[in-house]
C-alpha cells in the first residue's frame, strides 16, 4: 500500500511506480486531500510538483494534472504557494492549457507576497513578454529578488 503521508515524503517512490500502480496511487493522493487543511494541501502540492519536475513530462502528465487540480484548490483558499504553482502550470502548460495572461496574474500575486519561485517566473514573463509588455527592468528586478540581490 502506498503512503498517504503526503506532506512529509509520501511521494518518495513516485518515479518507480509501474503503469498498473498509477490508479492505486491516484486514489491515495485523493484520500490525502479529502480534508480542508490548507497548510497540508500547500505542502503536498509543492512536494508533488517537485516530484513531477524530476520525471520526463511524457511519463508524468497525469501527475501534473493533479498538481494543477490541487494548486487550483489551494489558490481558492488564498495560499501563496499554490498561487505560484498554478501560475507555473499555466505558464508552461503543465496539467492544463497554456495561458500567459492567467499565469502572469497569478505569478504577480504570489511574487508580491514573497514566493521566490513565482518571482523567478514573473521575471521571465517580463523578459519575454508573456502575459504583459516586455519590460527588461521589471524582469531584472524580479530576478534579482529571486536571487536575493535586491
Amino acid at each position: 500500500m502506498f503512503s498517504t503521508n503526503v506532506g512529509n515524503g509520501g511521494f518518495k517512490n513516485l518515479y518507480y511506480l509501474k503503469e498498473d500502480s498509477k490508479e492505486q496511487y491516484k486514489e491515495c493522493i485523493l484520500k490525502a486531500f479529502t480534508d480542508s487543511n490548507i497548510k497540508r494541501l500547500s505542502e503536498a502540492t509543492n512536494e508533488l510538483k517537485m516530484r513531477a519536475s524530476q520525471i520526463p513530462y511524457r511519463k508524468n502528465k497525469w501527475i501534473w494534472e493533479y498538481v494543477f487540480m490541487f494548486a487550483k484548490k489551494g489558490t481558492i483558499y488564498g495560499d501563496v504557494n499554490c498561487q505560484g504553482i498554478l501560475g507555473h502550470c499555466f505558464l508552461y502548460a503543465k496539467g492544463c492549457k497554456k495561458n500567459y495572461n492567467e499565469a502572469f496574474r497569478l505569478l504577480k500575486l504570489a511574487a508580491e507576497q514573497g514566493n521566490s519561485r513565482a518571482q523567478y517566473d514573473l521575471g521571465e514573463c517580463y523578459y519575454k513578454g508573456w502575459g504583459t509588455e516586455v519590460n527588461s527592468k521589471l524582469g531584472e528586478y524580479w530576478n534579482n529578488k529571486y536571487w536575493g540581490r535586491e
